[in-house]
């Protein structure tokens, strides 16, 4: 089963993606208003430009409210980080060995 971790990881990437994807299409829109003179060369650049400056500021944006989200619900839900549990079974395993080890020696 994937950990929350990736899935989020997923989402996000996915929501990248669809962002890139619809830049790509108003780009290639923009240079078709351009060939058919319906826009001037010029126009079409600083449209384009002016749309990429604000789609990265929107990914970015994105993928740190996508953070946030999954944090507080992380958090609300009390999930267990990975680094976590390993600490957790790491302190487990060292305290079943120091018991087992005194039990050995009472043994004795």
């Amino acid at each position: 089963m994937e950990n929350l971790e990736s899935l989020v990881k997923k989402f996000v990437y996915t929501g990248v993606g669809f962002i890139s994807l619809s830049a790509e299409r108003f780009k290639t829109s923009i240079e078709d208003l351009v060939k058919d003179n319906k826009l001037s060369e010029s126009e079409g650049k600083k449209i384009i430009s002016d749309f990429f400056k604000d789609s990265e500021g929107n990914k970015k944006d994105y993928a740190e409210t996508t953070k946030d989200l999954v944090k507080k619900v992380t958090e609300k839900l009390k999930f267990v980080r990975t680094e976590e549990l390993q600490k957790l079974t790491k302190r487990l395993s060292e305290l079943e060995k120091a018991v087992a080890d005194k039990i050995r020696k009472e043994e004795e």
